[in-house]
Formats: C-alpha cells, structure tokens, sequence
C-alpha cells in the first residue's frame, strides 16, 4: 500500500464508522495520520538497505504498533489541540 491509501483507508474507516457526526472532520483527519503512522518502518531506508529490508513491515505494520501510535498521536492531539492549530 502507497501512503496515500494507507490514509484513505483511515478517513474512510472513520467516516463508515460514523466518528465525524460526534467528534467533527478532527477525529477524520487524525485517523488518516494514525493510518500513515505505520510507515515510520521506511526510516532505516536513509541509513541502510540492508536493514531496511531486514526490518520494513516488521517493525511497524503490527497491531500492536499500529494501537501504539494511534494512542500517542490520539493523546497529543487531545493535549495539544494540533489538529485545530493546523486548521488556523
């Protein structure tokens, strides 16, 4: 999957689920973030190949990584108000 449809894969699922009549086009923009999160994998790419390769989809494309920084980037936007800032 590219990265735009790992976003679109979030925005869809939090418009089937229905989350953008109680919690507004906020909680939709952030699960396409959350959805794009797991690509953090592709950093070793800059470094080196080898791990790249060694580790790409491992690392990040797990559910339990996913849950992870779905939670962390749910948190900071709950504290910090970033998707409201980005909008201003």
């Amino acid at each position: 999957m590219t990265t735009f449809e790992h976003a679109l894969l979030g925005i869809n699922g939090a418009l089937a689920a229905g989350l953008h009549r109680h919690h507004g086009w906020k909680i939709v923009a952030l699960a396409g973030v959350a959805a794009i999160a797991p690509d953090w994998d592709g950093v070793p790419m800059l470094i080196d190949m080898s791990r790249f390769e060694a580790g790409h989809r491992v690392w990040g494309h797990n559910l339990l990584a996913c849950c992870v920084l779905g939670l962390l980037l749910g948190t900071a936007d709950y504290r910090l108000d970033l998707s409201g800032r980005a909008a201003a």
